[in-house]
């Protein structure tokens, strides 16, 4: 076993190194005096940080980042818990259509339904503006959310809804004693997602 358990290290290492080293690399490079990305180091400097702060457009691009990215993770969190909750727990007709259209939203390319939404919202004279930017971001994190929940709300054995209800729970009761501190990991990873994904576009 430890010859494979090192072997899987190693495999590890290799693919964080591939994945996180050009971004470490750039994080290095940033305190890095020259104002190209080279060696022999020609000095240390946080100077690249400074003028970036001073750049107004810069500061209020962050801002505004942090206040889409915030809005769409508490929105798309709360619309997919409860999406998903639908699609996992009821039973309706065309149940099967509605988590294949879901899941379709994952597979097609952002450039395309970012294209579509300003064709949306032109067609329907609707002026662009953070509202705007942050209704498509959630077209594309909620989809994600209701993922990842899914995923949580199956794992969960049913039979603790059942006994809890049993038991005199009321519906409420049984979501927030018992559903939602079972499926907390997937919340909280379907919430880091959703702000990682709006964030960094």
């Amino acid at each position: 076993l430890d010859p494979i358990a090192d072997k899987v290290l190693v495999l590890v290492a290799f693919v964080m190194l591939v994945l996180f080293g050009p971004v470490l690399m750039l994080a290095l490079f940033s305190f890095n005096d020259s104002s190209i990305i080279s060696l022999p180091w020609e000095g240390f400097t946080t100077k690249w940080y400074e003028e970036a702060w001073a750049n107004g457009q810069a500061r209020d691009a962050v801002a505004n980042s942090l206040i889409v990215a915030t809005v769409v993770m508490v929105l798309s969190v709360v619309l997919g818990t409860m999406a998903a909750w639908g699609l996992t727990r009821l039973r309706f007709r065309g149940r099967g259509m509605v988590a294949g259209l879901n899941g379709a939203v994952l597979v097609v390319p952002w450039l395309i339904i970012g294209v579509a939404g300003l064709i949306f919202f032109s067609q329907l004279q609707v002026q662009l503006s953070l509202t705007t930017i942050t209704l498509m971001h959630l077209v594309v994190t909620f989809p994600l959310v209701v993922a990842i929940v899914s995923a949580g709300l199956v794992r969960f054995q049913r039979s603790l809804e059942e006994a809890a209800i049993d038991l005199g729970a009321t519906q409420l009761q049984m979501l927030r004693y018992v559903v939602l501190p079972q499926i907390g990991p997937s919340i909280a990873a379907a919430s880091i997602f959703a702000f990682a994904w709006s964030f960094n576009n």
